[in-house]
């Protein structure tokens, strides 16, 4: 499940000398890097734990499952909250929406004015159009 890595290197330095009495010294490092990534320590180091205290290893592995466990449930309800509040909006955007359209229809049929009919229309044309956005808005995938 984890990820390791090694790399070696070896770093030859050569030093000479001026005068020719004195031996060419070659100095030779070696360095080795090593790493592991994942949610479990290396088996290495698991062993290790197990053999300070037995038993530990077991409850590094179950401690390692409850939190991929909780992790889940934690992502799942998270999900569940956005579909539950990608669905209120709808609804509530479509109760505004009606109501305003209703509203509209509601001033035009009782105002036999101009002013009536501009505002009639103003309320139906905010309503459509708050249905188009809630239902634009509400299928789009994030």
């Amino acid at each position: 499940m984890g990820k390791q890595s090694t790399e070696r290197r070896a770093i030859i330095k050569q030093t000479s000398s001026e005068s020719s009495d004195q031996e060419e010294h070659s100095i030779v490092t070696m360095q080795e890097i090593s790493g592991f990534s994942g949610p479990l320590p290396h088996p290495e180091i698991l062993s290790g734990y197990e053999k300070v205290l037995p038993g530990s290893a077991d409850r590094i592995l179950c401690m390692a499952e409850d939190e991929a466990r909780h992790r889940r449930a934690l992502e799942t309800k998270a999900s569940d909250a956005d579909s539950r509040d990608s669905l209120l909006g709808i609804i509530s955007a479509t109760i505004i929406s009606v109501s305003a359209l209703i509203v509209g229809c509601i001033i035009v049929v009782v105002s036999h004015t101009t002013a009536g009919a501009v505002a009639g229309s103003f309320f139906g044309v905010s309503g459509i159009s708050g249905i188009v956005i809630a239902m634009i808005n509400g299928t789009r995938k994030k």
